[in-house]
């Protein structure tokens, strides 16, 4: 995914940037995945879910705290979708468009 990566092990996602000298990490069962669609890219602004409910992935999706900007090219999207759709489906959450 360029200079991302995304790695979900055991409870936790971690994120890595090649910009970043800190990898953020955050529990699966708070995390929100609030994506934002650009011109070139798809921004997603990856934390804490506030309030934490059914839809871990989706617009409508609100994130607070700590957490980080992760940009995808369009022709990555598919695969970031299915990584987190994998996550959503893992604990029973939901995926928006």
């Amino acid at each position: 995914m360029g200079e991302n990566l995304l790695r979900a092990d055991g409870d936790i996602l971690e994120v890595f940037d090649s910009h970043w000298d800190v990898s953020f990490r955050v529990p699966l069962a708070w995390l929100g995945v609030n994506p934002i669609a650009q011109r070139s890219q798809l921004m997603l602004r990856v934390g804490t879910a506030i309030p934490v409910g059914p839809v871990l992935y989706g617009p409508d999706v609100r994130v607070i705290g700590g957490n980080r900007l992760v940009f995808v090219s369009w022709d990555d999207e598919p695969a970031v979708r299915a990584f987190f759709g994998q996550i959503a489906d893992h604990l029973g959450r939901l995926m928006k468009p």
